[in-house]
């Protein structure tokens, strides 16, 4: 991401009531672009406001942000692929999965959680061996609730060819914890590791927001409304809107005619 780019994130992502510091953007493009443009965004555990969130601080496609969902309607398969996230596929593992879609595109930032369902809060393996087969760098990454703010690691991780996943998390996983504590979740209670004292702030002081159906629908409207002003050329969008303008006038001169026809009678 060019300084442009990082300056048209932060001020997308603000008008979700998230206050983003160039540092922090310009730190997660640093790890891409070191990295080979190959990322493993680990986080306590993903959900749909985090992906969102992603792509309203993304959406230029700088740093193609991704998420494995499993989904099981044709639908929804179709828009989790338009959004370009990674899909379930019958009898095939998650992770294998993963790896298999990560090493055609080539370029990407994995969204995903040391938790392997919101339910579970013991730490898997999956991030250790996609990061491994896939020689990306391993970064924690995540939306703190509490500030309305976001964090990304100074540190990085990046597995050696021949480790074991053992070895592995001996040595680096208690670091990885320990940054991911760093940042205060949606769902504190359902964390990895879950320990409020290593919080830098707590949740009696101030609410965070809640995951609801009204701030989902809030989130994709915004990211409609990003993705249109992306990818609409403007002399379009002017036509567009006087044609609903015309529209609107149209329907309240029918409406007019009919309160008139209304009072005569």
């Amino acid at each position: 991401m060019n300084e442009a780019q990082q300056k048209e994130a932060i001020a997308t992502l603000a008008q979700a009531g998230f206050c983003i510091v160039p540092k922090v953007v310009a730190t997660l493009n640093r790890h891409y672009e070191d990295s080979g443009h190959k990322l493993v965004l680990v986080m306590s555990h993903t959900c749909t406001h985090d992906f969102l969130l992603g792509l309203l601080v993304f959406g230029s496609g700088a740093i193609p942000i991704t998420m494995f969902t499993h989904f099981k309607s044709p639908f929804l398969i179709g828009l989790a692929k338009k959004f370009g996230m990674i899909t379930y596929q019958k009898g095939v593992s998650n992770t294998k999965r993963a790896i298999e879609v990560l090493k055609q595109k080539g370029r990407f930032a994995l969204l995903i959680g040391l938790a392997k369902t919101r339910l579970n809060r013991r730490i898997h393996s999956g991030y250790f061996y996609i990061a491994q087969a896939l020689q990306a760098r391993i970064v924690v990454l995540g939306f703190d609730y509490y500030n309305h703010s976001g964090y990304v690691s100074e540190s990085h991780w990046l597995p050696e060819p021949n480790q074991t996943y053992e070895e592995f998390a001996q040595i680096h996983q208690p670091g990885i914890v320990d940054e991911i504590q760093e940042i205060y979740p949606l769902y504190p209670e359902l964390q990895v590791a879950f320990d409020p004292a290593k919080y830098r702030v707590h949740e009696h002081q101030r609410p965070f927001l809640k995951s609801s159906a009204p701030s989902r629908a809030f989130l994709y409207a915004l990211l409609a409304k990003d993705q249109v002003r992306r990818h609409v050329p403007t002399p379009l969008l002017i036509v567009l809107f006087v044609l609903l303008l015309m529209l609107l006038l149209f329907l309240i001169l029918i409406l007019a005619r009919h309160r008139k026809k209304q009072t005569r009678s």
